[in-house]
């Protein structure tokens, strides 16, 4: 897919009638100067596997309250308690966000 799209600009980048031919890295040197701090925040939340998430939980859960092992914080999801947990590592996370600060 995201061949196809780098084909496609080079294509309509190339469609001219004088200059030289427009390669791959001259697009990937403008397009790598375009990325920001928030670009690179969102692919590392989208690199976090499902048992990843689960531990920046469990991370947080230790920051709060003190230790807790990996199974003993597997039966505390299942608990109502979680849920608030959960929430208050989203609205930290929004917070991380607007602050501009990477995780």
């Amino acid at each position: 897919m995201n061949q196809k799209k780098a084909e496609k600009l080079l294509g309509l980048a190339n469609k001219k009638k004088i200059g030289r031919k427009i390669k791959l890295d001259h697009v990937l040197a403008i397009a790598l100067d375009l990325v920001t701090e928030d670009h690179v925040r969102r692919m590392q939340d989208q690199s976090l596997s499902n048992e990843d998430q689960k531990e920046q939980l469990r991370q947080r859960y230790i920051e709060i309250r003190g230790p807790i092992s990996r199974d003993d914080f597997i039966g505390f999801m299942l608990t109502k308690d979680f849920l608030n947990l959960w929430k208050s590592n989203q609205r930290q996370r929004v917070l991380h966000k607007r602050k501009g600060g990477l995780h």
